[in-house]
């Protein structure tokens, strides 16, 4: 009864933490609904294991991003997070994305995550199967107790035409891969921004966290583990 009433204390912990503080930032080399860009962010997964409603934003002319998890062993918290406790969880997202005209345009794209747990396996996220070329981590806030840390990272991939573009007009999907590096990682938010730019990439700059976010992001954390404390005491008055 104490093992049963431990795994729901974690359980607790993750769910209530869910995308509380994520500390995503906008790109630096464009703007959002500029023509040629896309953008989606989930901060709520609200269908499992599909979930194609993007609910903090949604521009993209070309159609609707789309979230699967591939294992079936994860669900979604009440509070939005999509949790795996018995393995690793495994997604694929679609990103619809206008066909690269000609040779010399290309992708680049910033992707966003922001887990509680289990961390990422950052070496499986990969963008048409391509590692990305830079990666930052935006917040790292201990969550204490069974809860992990809760994580926020940066990654920028560029996509050339070999690795995406046929030069026939229409839409294709950019496809995003990642898995969790073991189990009890809740996926909290992600973040897709893609631009397409003849001649070249973007030079889109590492971000680095603000010292006061952090800071806030250390306090809202502070006063979850309360919470999420007071929930197994409760638990574990009632064994």
């Amino acid at each position: 009864m104490k093992i049963y009433c431990t795994l729901i204390a974690l359980i607790a912990s993750l769910g209530f933490q869910a995308a509380t503080f994520a500390a995503f930032v906008e790109p630096q080399s464009w703007t959002r609904g500029d023509g040629g860009t896309t953008y989606q962010e989930w901060g709520v997964f609200d269908a499992y294991p599909t979930d194609n409603t993007p609910d903090v934003g949604d521009i993209n002319p070309n159609g609707t991003a789309s979230l699967t998890e591939n294992t079936g062993t994860a669900f979604t918290t009440s509070s939005g997070n999509i949790y795996g406790p018995g393995g690793a969880t495994e997604f694929t997202v679609t990103i619809p994305e206008a066909d690269v005209p000609t040779p010399q345009h290309d992708i680049t794209a910033v992707v966003q995550f922001s887990t509680l747990g289990t961390e990422l396996d950052y070496t499986s996220v990969l963008l048409n199967g391509l590692a990305p070329v830079d990666t930052a981590e935006i917040d790292r806030v201990a969550l204490g107790g069974f809860g992990g840390s809760q994580i926020d990272t940066w990654m920028l991939f560029n996509v050339p035409y070999a690795d995406f573009g046929d030069g026939v007009a229409g839409v294709e999907d950019l496809t995003l891969e990642f898995t969790a590096s073991g189990a009890h990682m809740s996926l909290a938010a992600l973040s897709i921004d893609t631009a397409i730019r003849p001649f070249g990439f973007y030079a889109e700059p590492n971000p680095v966290p603000e010292p006061t976010s952090i800071a806030l992001c250390a306090l809202i954390g502070a006063g979850g583990l309360v919470v999420a404390a007071r929930r197994r005491f409760d638990l574990n008055a009632n064994v």
